[in-house]
């Protein structure tokens, strides 16, 4: 009777063993996605707030001198003291100072980045303008 109580124990534990390392590998596999996607969710936010400073900083310094190309220059200096990996694409000056900036940057991933069809994921592209007044 003790024989047949120790093999049925036996195959049991092979199934707990199977499921503990299912489940381990499905937390993992939730834990990386979770952390891509606030990663990904944290450097959309950090960007849009960056390319508003920007654009901001230009208005100010067109409202101070007057001059579009220092205004311009101001908003590149923004976001390069505040985030050297982050890319000025596009920045505009117009006659009465409205300043449009597109800013680019790539979230900081553990796996997105790293595959091919989620790697658009992670180019993070913000567009502020700004206008005097």
């Amino acid at each position: 009777m003790t024989a047949n109580c120790g093999s049925r124990l036996g195959d049991d534990g092979g199934l707990v063993g199977k499921l503990l390392i299912i489940w381990l590998v499905a937390s993992a596999v939730l834990f990386v996605a979770l952390w891509d996607g606030g990663s990904i969710g944290i450097a959309y936010l950090r960007n849009a707030n960056l390319a508003q400073d920007a654009a901001r900083a230009g208005v100010e310094r067109f409202e101070e001198t007057g001059q579009r190309s220092r205004a311009e220059r101001t908003a590149i200096a923004t976001v390069a003291a505040a985030d050297g990996d982050a890319r000025v694409e596009y920045v505009t000056v117009s006659r009465r100072g409205k300043i449009t900036v597109v800013v680019t940057t790539d979230a900081g991933t553990l796996v997105a980045g790293r595959i091919g069809f989620l790697d658009d994921l992670t180019a993070v592209t913000s567009t502020a303008t700004a206008s005097p007044g």
